[in-house]
């Protein structure tokens, strides 16, 4: 089986507790990747994701600073890949990769991530601009609909140091940002009403109009939003990564 993973506004930390799982580019040429323990930055592209038979995993959505104070410059690094946490912080991952597998109770590896998280938060000495975090909050209740100069007049900055700073600890400049907050938003509005009109979810969602949304969709996912809406397995969650066939 193989899905469409697409990017979202929001760090994905996947741990595996069986085999790790094959990752491949999906709009674009690539080496393909075994991970049990990766993360996708706001900078991560689309990806083809497969595995051979049942595998349990646990996929996790912070916010992009959250993950930025647990695995510092991995999340934020200029790569449009996902990020090994075997590389980035090998001895917890490892522990916790051992707990996970060791045990097929949810509960149980649910409160093992509960516990490693909340280590992790509480020993991180990594300090994030309260102006920042304003900032990206501001963004992300918007969906994207803020502009740049207004976020940086409303925290004293100039536009040029916000956009270094988000390019510090976020991995993207706010105008990137801004467009993946507006095709997750989207993503979300089709996903749940896929029934719906196409022109209006532009709309809400803050395009200029349904052919600017068309071509954002077709960047971030290689299909357009009316095919992307009906792309679904029987009896499975998730996006075919067959769907990129319609192309």
């Amino acid at each position: 089986m193989q899905r469409l993973e697409l990017p979202i506004a929001a760090a994905v930390i996947v741990l595996c507790c069986g085999e790790p799982i094959t990752l491949q580019p999906a709009l674009r040429p690539g080496a393909s990747t075994r991970s049990s323990a990766f993360i996708v930055g706001l900078q991560g592209q689309a990806q083809c994701v497969s595995h051979a038979g049942i595998n349990d995993c646990i996929e996790i959505h912070v916010p992009p600073l959250a993950a930025y104070a647990l695995f510092g410059g991995a999340t934020a690094a200029s790569n449009r890949e996902p990020v090994s946490l075997l590389d980035a912080a090998p001895q917890p991952i490892g522990k916790l990769l051992d707990r996970l597998r060791a045990t097929g109770r949810w509960q149980d590896r649910f409160a093992a991530v509960n516990q490693f998280l909340a280590k992790g938060f509480a020993a991180s000495k990594r300090r994030i601009p309260p102006e920042l975090t304003w900032a990206w909050e501001s963004l992300d209740r918007s969906h994207g609909q803020v502009s740049i100069r207004a976020l940086a007049r409303a925290v004293g900055w100039s536009e040029r140091h916000l956009i270094s700073q988000f390019r510090a600890y976020l991995g993207v400049r706010p105008k990137q940002a801004a467009r993946r907050l507006r095709f997750s938003h989207a993503l979300s509005i089709v996903s749940t009403d896929p029934t719906g009109d196409l022109s209006a979810t532009a709309a809400q969602a803050g395009f200029s109009d349904q052919s600017h949304m068309t071509r954002e969709f077709q960047t971030f996912s290689g299909v357009t939003p009316g095919v992307l809406r009906t792309a679904k397995f029987d009896d499975l969650p998730g996006i075919p990564a067959a769907v990129l066939l319609n192309r």
